[in-house]
């Protein structure tokens, strides 16, 4: 537990569930990690369980943050923030699982947010900001699976956002009572299986958007903005 407010160097990189160890838990109460030269790892080896609760305070990872690598990864932020130079990486490995939990607070992603890069990734933001530098992909690689809940909060990617991005990757995303923004191209199913549905208020809006053979876009019943084309593949 870190309960006092303290802004200095930090450990070149910190794992939380690593080989040896059935799992480990950090609990950040106020303090201000940083600089965090390398990675934060949570759930690095299989069978074992890494799990951050930033409740204020912040964190600063100039490399990335894996929230399970080959085990299980679970981070939950309810306030403060998380500001990552490089990706922010959710079900790494083949058979690992991670969820990222965003209740409120910020969350800054200097590259790639990626849920489920080989394994399976749960993204659900209730509240608080994301911001996603370059790319938001959901579900990325063959057999990844990635599901991204946005019910509260918003999202910003502000270049361009995939939703199944290659062959025998999965990816979900609900847009419910919330906003997700995306300045450039997003692609739904194109190469992948992806889903996308905006209900209840949602507001989705992007560069132009491409509906995949293996995609879908359902608006229940609201108004996604396109400002540039909207391409619909074959079936």
């Amino acid at each position: 537990n870190l309960n006092r407010s303290y802004f200095g160097n930090a450990p070149s990189s910190l794992t939380l569930g690593g080989s040896g160890a059935a799992g480990a838990t950090l609990n950040n109460n106020g303090y201000y990690i940083a600089p965090m030269s390398g990675d934060l790892v949570l759930g690095k080896s299989s069978g074992t369980t890494g799990t951050f609760n930033l409740n204020s305070g912040g964190l600063y990872v100039k490399d990335d943050t894996v929230v399970g690598d080959s085990g299980t990864g679970i981070f939950n932020q309810s306030g403060g923030f998380h500001t990552l130079d490089n990706k922010l990486i959710i079900g790494r490995i083949d058979g690992s699982s991670g969820t990222y939990n965003l209740n409120n607070g910020i969350l800054n992603v200097g590259d790639r947010t990626i849920v489920g890069e080989y394994g399976t990734g749960i993204f659900n933001q209730s509240g608080g900001t994301q911001t996603v530098h370059y790319e938001l992909i959901i579900g990325r690689f063959d057999g990844s699976s990635g599901t991204l809940n946005i019910t509260g909060g918003k999202i910003v990617s502000e270049e361009i956002a995939t939703v199944g991005s290659f062959a025998g990757s999965s990816g979900t995303v609900l847009v419910d009572a919330s906003t997700w923004t995306t300045a450039g191209l997003l692609s739904i199913g194109d190469a992948g299986t992806g889903a996308v549905t905006v209900q209840n208020g949602g507001v989705l809006s992007a560069g132009s958007i491409v509906i995949g053979s293996n995609g879908s876009l359902t608006i229940d019943p609201e108004v996604v903005t396109v400002l540039g084309d909207f391409t619909l593949r074959p079936n």
